[in-house]
């Protein structure tokens, strides 16, 4: 039912590509159509995010006021409708995926200890020039985030001319990706199986995911947004998955009380 399910959503047939798959049930309206869903067939890259960091460049600074972006005022940030502030205020992490020039990496944020980490399944070590400019990037935005919430802030105010800051980002070493096009995937995997407690420890480890174990993640992930119990769509899609298969015939065998099926 997995592959029938990512299948259907992925592989859109005829002009049906706006066909709306994914909305919350509730808060502000968010939906999701077909064609996002196309990023995560097969062999493809993930990009299901108008980033603005994209539009506007980690060197952005407001010609007005002279300082870094500020969420509240940055258009396209639908997501802060369902931030939770009393949560991000208590949590002892925070997780933020960049996409930036085709590639997904993810920033960790330990606030208890104060440490910041990369999981990024290309680079090992950070690059110079645009790398540090994004570092600065990811923790202003966790920083607002915090203070939205009524929490201290954690790094020092950004200027034009800082080029780095002291709580500079630990690179975690982590198994390379074995092609040039599962790098969201890994961020989406990072998010799920990753306990933040042993970052940095010496026997933190990552396992090595080969392509079809990549592959399974995609499908995984598509059935968990569809399925969601609150997507509006959520029945829709069931419905018209599903109605794409083949149930057998029934048998001796199917009927017997000693047979194990899995839906």
């Amino acid at each position: 039912m997995t592959i029938l399910c990512y299948k259907w959503a992925t592989k859109p047939e005829g002009n049906n590509e706006y066909q709306h798959l994914f909305r919350f049930k509730t808060g502000k309206q968010f939906e999701a159509m077909r064609y996002h869903f196309t990023s995560m067939a097969e062999r493809a890259e993930i990009d299901l995010a108008h980033n603005v960091l994209e539009k506007y460049g980690p060197d952005y600074i407001d010609t007005k006021t002279g300082l870094p972006y500020k969420i509240e005022t940055m258009p396209n940030l639908d997501g802060l409708d369902y931030i939770d502030e009393n949560k991000i205020k208590s949590f002892p992490f925070l997780f933020a995926p960049i996409l930036y020039s085709h590639h997904w990496w993810l920033y960790v944020l330990d606030v208890m200890n104060k440490k910041f980490y990369v999981l990024d399944s290309k680079n090992s070590e950070p690059r110079r020039g645009d790398r540090n400019k994004l570092n600065r990037f990811a923790s202003n935005i966790l920083d607002q985030m915090r203070v939205r919430a009524g929490a201290e802030t954690m790094f020092p105010r950004m200027t034009r001319n800082m080029v780095t800051h002291s709580l500079f980002p630990k690179y975690i070493r982590v198994p390379k990706q074995p092609n040039a096009f599962d790098c969201g995937i890994y961020v989406l995997e990072y998010m799920d199986i990753v306990n933040p407690i042993h970052l940095g420890r010496k026997n933190f480890n990552v396992p090595v995911w080969a392509e079809d174990e990549l592959q399974r993640f995609r499908e995984d992930f598509v059935e968990r947004i569809l399925y969601d119990g609150d997507n509006y769509y959520r029945h829709q899609a069931i419905k018209a998955s599903s109605a794409t298969a083949r149930h057998p015939k029934p048998s001796t065998a199917l009927q017997s009380p000693y047979t194990q099926m899995q839906s």
